[in-house]
């Protein structure tokens, strides 16, 4: 037999407390929810209401593009980024390892990008500016976003990186992102950070001391 119907005060308790959730927690699910740079936004969306209801539609993640492929794309950016700093650096009369103030529009004096306008101008050289950009932009930073928020992928801790070098962030301060000089730090000395982290796995803790040290005396004598 089927099971009985609960008496309708247990409906009412359960609307109660759906009410109370909504009342008590819905602002703070909001504060928690990753915000994208804003120059991010306002190419995508003009206005973050706009962004918001978008993002309420793709709480499932429709169009959001596959995690291997926005984990390609991601790496890709980052080591063109790499090279493109290089080359407006090496043109520059300071030091290489200089790190310059950053302007309102996203460039620094000596041509680097930031992260998140580097991306941006990436996906448009890419794929174009009309729709066909902003329908693979958008679907890569659904793919971003979504990553971020699975803390279960493989991927979460490398798509939060990217993030942060962005400028992703939450307004709970659950996610902060990462001021452009220690984003342009670490970017300037990925080579270096990498073969850390390949020591580490192949070498052990002895010789990931001794790499350690030639690192940073190369970096503190430039």
């Amino acid at each position: 037999p089927p099971p009985p119907t609960p008496p309708r005060r247990v409906w009412r308790y359960v609307a109660f407390l759906r009410r109370g959730f909504k009342l008590v927690y819905q602002d703070l699910m909001a504060q928690d929810r990753v915000q994208l740079p804003d120059r991010w936004v306002k190419e995508l969306y003009g206005s973050k209401d706009a962004e918001a209801k978008d993002g309420a539609k793709a709480k499932d993640g429709k169009g959001a593009m596959p995690a291997v492929r926005g984990a390609d794309v991601m790496a890709q950016i980052v080591l063109d980024k790499i090279a493109a700093d290089r080359v407006h650096r090496g043109k520059s009369a300071e030091s290489p390892a200089t790190i310059a103030k950053m302007g309102k529009d996203g460039v620094a004096h000596n041509g680097v990008q930031h992260m998140s306008l580097y991306v941006l101008n990436w996906f448009k050289v890419t794929h174009g500016t009309g729709a066909v950009f902003k329908k693979h932009f958008k679907s890569f930073t659904k793919c971003l976003t979504g990553l971020i928020e699975d803390e279960s992928s493989p991927l979460h801790d490398f798509a939060l990186l990217f993030g942060q070098l962005c400028g992703c962030f939450s307004w709970s301060g659950r996610i902060s992102a990462m001021p452009h000089e220690a984003a342009e730090f670490l970017i300037l000395h990925l080579d270096g950070v990498q073969r850390l982290i390949e020591s580490a796995r192949e070498q052990g803790l002895k010789e990931l001391g001794d790499l350690v040290e030639q690192v940073l005396n190369r970096e503190l004598s430039v």
